[in-house]
């Protein structure tokens, strides 16, 4: 299964957006240059490192999305964000246990993160436990029904537990959503594979 990539927008500024936007469209190239500029004028900048770190696992590379996640926690413990960003990293080298603890740090600094639960259910997801997976996301998906990647995940997870119509559902919401980042290809390529 492909690493988690997408992070809500809630807090950034909007040279971030843009970063993010590029990374999320599977710009990573484009959105790392921009943040190598951003920390040779501010290298203690622990959202750019937070966003290295997004970019780097965007490209599978999971040594450099570590260290930049790493670079992110010193400089900013205190965001949940960046906690959050590492348990991904953690996640995608499937070392289970240390992302659960990360998610746990970002709860305890703000339980109300919309994206602790999405990446919790994430986490299940990658451990191929679809129905802990999808109890986790239903109710971020019904609280955030325009965030697309409750939706994409939750339709893995349904159709880990072979619900055609939920994964059908959800699967279609996200495109409808999302149409233009890299995991609409593979979202099409499961709906076929259902039809």
């Amino acid at each position: 299964m492909r690493p988690l990539i997408i992070i809500a927008l809630c807090g950034f500024s909007a040279v971030s957006e843009d970063n993010l936007a590029l990374i999320n469209k599977g710009k990573a190239d484009q959105a790392i240059s921009n943040l190598k500029s951003e920390l040779a004028e501010n290298p203690k900048s622990g959202k750019s490192h937070e966003l290295m770190a997004l970019a780097y696992l965007r490209q599978n590379k999971l040594n450099d999305a570590a260290e930049e996640a790493k670079k992110a926690l010193e400089l900013s413990p205190d965001e949940a964000s960046t906690h959050v960003a590492a348990a991904r990293v953690y996640t995608a080298k499937q070392e289970f246990g240390t992302a659960s603890a990360e998610l746990d740090k970002a709860a305890a600094i703000d339980s109300s993160y919309a994206e602790i639960a999405l990446y919790r259910g994430a986490l299940a997801l990658a451990r191929k436990d679809f129905k802990t997976a999808a109890s986790l996301l239903e109710p971020h998906v019904n609280a955030h029904p325009d965030e697309p990647f409750g939706h994409y995940y939750l339709g893995l997870a349904q159709y880990g537990m072979k619900k055609p119509d939920k994964t059908v559902q959800h699967f279609q919401r996200f495109l409808s959503l999302a149409p233009d980042t890299p995991e609409a290809a593979r979202v099409e390529s499961l709906l076929r594979s259902i039809r």
